[in-house]
């Protein structure tokens, strides 16, 4: 693995300060506007009804899981591809397989570089997670404001409307990721 470079570095430790900061203001509006965690949307407190210890417990464990997915997008190893000219599609396969096969031979195979898929998750999930902690700002903020069309929104909609935000963020998340790889790769002889 190529060293930490400062720049990368800072933009890390930025990224992270801004996880915890979106968390941290997430957990203190939801304690405003629920202090009992009985109008919790989280299925640990929904289904399991967990105490805000546990609450807080599962917090602290998810935002280290999801800083190090983070630190995997930052500091993934870099590969080098000897093929000019690939189409997005063949570079996406590419990217997880090092190699380019045909349409039809691209399914069910397991793909070669972890560490790259690593990279890929954590790019969704610092997305998702600064996503889904700015929406729940907002959504607590609005409950606490008692803001009447969205609380009658919420209260008939709220399941499709959390999955066509999550699943939007997933899309776009992971378009955006390859995107921005695919184009460093256009940019230059070598994929980085």
């Amino acid at each position: 693995m190529e060293k930490l470079q400062p720049n990368k570095t800072l933009t890390f430790s930025l990224v992270i300060l801004l996880l915890f900061i979106l968390r941290v203001a997430d957990l203190a509006i939801t304690y405003l506007y629920t202090p009992d965690l009985n109008h919790e949307f989280n299925p640990l407190v929904s289904f399991f009804g967990a105490s805000w210890s546990t609450f807080l417990l599962f917090q602290f464990l998810l935002f280290c899981m999801i800083s190090t997915f983070v630190y995997f997008f930052f500091f993934h190893e870099r590969f080098s591809v000897d093929i000019k000219g690939l189409p997005f599609s063949d570079f996406v396969y590419y990217y997880f397989h090092g190699e380019v096969k045909p349409f039809h031979k691209r399914f069910a195979v397991f793909p070669k570089y972890y560490r790259r898929h690593l990279a890929f998750n954590g790019f969704i999930l610092m997305i998702l997670s600064i996503a889904v902690s700015i929406y729940a700002i907002i959504h607590n903020t609005m409950l606490v404001h008692g803001v009447e069309w969205y609380i009658r929104l919420i209260h008939f909609h709220y399941k499709q409307v959390f999955t066509v935000l999550l699943l939007s963020g997933i899309i776009v998340s992971a378009y955006s990721f390859f995107l921005m790889e695919y184009n460093r790769y256009k940019c230059s002889d070598q994929l980085y």
